[in-house]
């Protein structure tokens, strides 16, 4: 059966006319709520009244009041100390603290600065690593290495030879492409992207297709929380196919494997297919 309770106004389910009872009892809209939980609580301390009893901590032995029945107090059921740290904290005794405080003065072996190469010592076994003797080496350590490695990656991918050859920094301008099929317009973010666009918009079994719809979710490698997404998806020959486009020489660095191998599983999982299509799939040679 199913009612509606006057209070909350939600519709209860019950079997036993006894339990929709109970719910308009104990329900928290309910003004008599209050007032029945007071009387159970006067005639308890009626029962049982409390008596103000003046206590000394088992710890720090400070003095404390303490409000308790005197059946409690007989039996031993109340709180032994004055306050949470004292009841969380355990007493230590000479030879306890003299052992704590010898482990933080423990000196590790002298280490070598990765910037300065020189030697240097650490004084309390939490910093075990540590890299740097000071904030000004590891500044340096950094912003120097960062140079080394952009200059580099220049060498090696200089010119025509950098996957970013052509593009403006952070893709602001991308590339304007208009789909008869869609009827709509896209932006692009690289010249093989185009190229794939007109393969895909002047192939005649192809009726529709979208460009970075899907997004796929994965945990990578190390462990980061990574967002891929393929260039475009449409129909062929009556199943879904994801396509990413991106030159033949990156297919193989900056983390590329992995996302490919995700979009693999996560198209069979839907009996889809994915593909990577170079400069041998696009026609550029």
């Amino acid at each position: 059966m199913i009612k509606r309770c006057k209070y909350c106004n939600k519709d209860i389910e019950f079997e036993k006319s006894s339990q929709f009872g109970a719910h308009i009892i104990n329900c928290n809209n309910n003004p008599n709520l209050k007032i029945r939980i007071a009387k159970i609580k006067a005639n308890l301390i009626s029962k049982n009244p409390r008596i103000e009893y003046n206590l000394f901590c088992k710890k720090c032995g400070e003095s404390y009041i303490l409000l308790i029945s005197e059946k409690n107090y007989v039996l031993g059921k109340y709180k032994k100390h004055c306050s949470l740290s004292c009841a969380n904290g355990r007493i230590k005794n000479a030879e306890t603290r003299n052992k704590i405080s010898n482990s933080l003065k423990i000196i590790i072996p002298d280490k070598i600065c990765l910037n300065c190469q020189n030697f240097f010592k650490i004084e309390t076994s939490r910093r075990k690593n540590v890299k740097f003797c000071s904030v000004v080496c590891q500044h340096n350590y950094y912003r120097k290495n960062s140079k080394e490695y952009n200059k580099d990656l220049a060498s090696k991918y200089k010119g025509i030879g950098n996957p970013m050859y052509g593009k403006s920094p952070g893709h602001s301008k991308c590339i304007k492409f208009h789909s008869e099929k869609n009827n709509r317009n896209y932006l692009l973010r690289s010249p093989y992207e185009e190229k794939g666009a007109s393969l895909i918009e002047s192939n005649n079994s192809i009726k529709y297709w979208e460009y970075e719809s899907i997004r796929i979710e994965y945990i990578n490698s190390i462990g980061n929380r990574k967002t891929y997404v393929p260039d475009f998806k449409f129909e062929l020959n009556d199943q879904t196919v994801l396509v990413e486009v991106k030159p033949k020489r990156v297919c193989g660095i900056w983390g590329n494997p992995e996302k490919f191998e995700i979009a693999r599983l996560y198209c069979k999982e839907r009996n889809w297919r994915f593909e990577v299509w170079t400069e041998e799939e696009l026609g550029i040679k």
